[in-house]
């Protein structure tokens, strides 16, 4: 999943005492470690009352967003017509039916 990160994404992290801080990416290792499958991003933050110390350990959150828009949904609720693939969808009390494109599928 690292390889969907890029420089500029917003980062959130925890730190001490359960402190929220925002981050953003500015650079990305190329390196992946093959045992344990992670890698390296540097995240940029603003520690103003000193917090954050240099090799602390915090829990970080990446939000990848794509520039399409995708929704997670049950298997059971695509449905297809004449070869393409639909979902119900109620729109303001009405029921329509739209095309989408299933873009992952989990078993």
């Amino acid at each position: 999943e690292i390889v969907q990160l890029k420089k500029g994404m917003e980062v959130e992290l925890t730190g001490p005492a359960n402190e929220n801080y925002t981050g953003t990416i500015v650079a990305i290792s190329p390196e992946i470690d093959q045992e344990s499958k992670t890698g390296q991003a540097i995240v940029e933050v603003q520690n103003p009352n000193g917090a954050l110390k240099t090799g602390m350990t915090v829990e970080g959150r990446i939000f990848v967003r794509s520039a399409t828009s995708k929704v997670r949904m049950p298997r059971e609720s695509l449905l297809a017509r004449d070869g393409r693939t639909l979902v119900f969808k109620l729109n303001n009390g009405e029921v329509e039916w739209i095309y989408v494109t299933p873009v992952e599928m989990n078993t």
